[in-house]
């Protein structure tokens, strides 16, 4: 009588036993049991709720840009095309202003250094988590336009000034000034200069938004920042160009 007493809770720790051995494997066992599975389920989650929230943030960019009154102001200053006729008659009307003569203006196609959103996934598709890589966001594709004038030290200056303050973003890359050795007498004279400059534009053409932009740093936050739209309307009053030439006491350092 004893003995069965005693057996049955043997009988129950045994079989306990044997419960535990055969379910506790299945519900951890290092890859694929039950609590594994639910921390990558948790993971997707986080994640998923991580996605939306940058989602939510980078529509409210969106919502503020479309509504902002001087938008044009920074559409134009860097665009999405090259807008050739543009620059050509942005040129042409600084010259006229300077009183220069606008001999000749080339346009060369742009240098495509954007970063592709496709490059960027497939660098990532290596068993990385996507959100985990800091992917930069595109540059803009810069090209250069060739420009030959004429016109005396003074109003060259004023030309290369006005070129700073125009409401496209630019930068004068190579700028040469000689003396004009012209035989044309309309362009040739004592104070005449010959200038060929390299000026560099640039634009920045609209891309598709893919999981590779979203962990950039710009999207982190719920206010657009603007500060860029008063900084270029404040460089049409400031003069960014300065000849570092000793003049010394001349008005035309190039004349003998």
């Amino acid at each position: 009588m004893k003995a069965k007493v005693l057996l049955i809770p043997l009988i129950i720790v045994i079989a306990v036993a044997f419960l535990i051995g055969w379910v506790y494997p299945a519900f951890t066992n290092g890859s694929d049991g039950v609590l594994e599975k639910y921390k990558m389920l948790k993971n997707e989650q986080n994640k998923l709720v991580e996605l939306q929230n940058k989602s939510q943030a980078v529509n409210n960019l969106l919502s503020q840009l479309t509504s902002l009154p001087e938008k044009n102001i920074l559409y134009a200053f860097v665009p999405e095309a090259t807008e050739e006729e543009k620059i050509v008659n942005s040129l042409i009307n600084t010259a006229s202003s300077a009183g220069v003569l606008l001999m000749e203006t080339t346009i060369n196609q742009p240098n495509q250094k954007a970063v592709i959103a496709e490059d960027l996934e497939e660098n990532s598709s290596g068993g990385q988590d996507p959100l985990a890589v800091s992917s930069a966001l595109p540059k803009a594709d810069n090209f250069e336009t060739q420009v030959n004038l004429i016109g005396s030290y003074e109003k060259i200056k004023d030309f290369l000034t006005n070129i700073g303050k125009l409401n496209r973003n630019n930068n004068i890359d190579v700028l040469k000034i000689s003396k004009n050795n012209s035989e044309n007498e309309e362009s040739a004279n004592a104070d005449s200069l010959l200038v060929s400059a390299s000026i560099e534009f640039n634009l920045l053409k609209k891309i598709k938004m893919t999981k590779s932009y979203v962990n950039n740093e710009v999207f982190s936050g719920d206010k657009l920042e603007v500060g860029i739209i008063n900084e270029i309307k404040s460089q049409k009053n400031a003069n960014n160009f300065q000849l570092n030439i000793d003049q010394k006491g001349k008005s035309n350092p190039f004349q003998l």
